[in-house]
């Protein structure tokens, strides 16, 4: 009958999407993990610009005036400027890539 051929249908599909989620659960994990083996360094972001004498916020007020010296902003309008300072630790065997 019909409903028996539609219920086939959805279980060899629902048995298909199955595998192929599998497939590619199997595939995305096995990229990252090779990925991290071809990690070069640590680094983390400096992102916190709360704290008036921070190095993080005088570095981004004097990348700013690099580009121009003549305008004061805000930090927060000057962050906008500029992705976030980054900070990198090379572990041992860790190179610049």
């Amino acid at each position: 009958s019909q409903v028996d051929l539609v219920v086939h249908a959805l279980q060899n599909y629902a048995i298909i999407l199955c595998i192929v989620t599998a497939i590619i659960a199997g595939f995305t994990y096995s990229r990252a993990e090779g990925l991290k083996n071809l990690r070069t360094s640590t680094s983390t972001t400096l992102d916190d610009l709360s704290v008036p004498a921070s190095g993080t916020r005088q570095f981004v007020r004097q990348a700013a005036n690099l580009f121009d010296a003549e305008q004061e902003t805000s930090p927060q309008n000057e962050a906008a400027l500029f992705e976030a300072p980054t900070v990198i630790r090379y572990e041992p065997g860790q190179v610049l890539a």
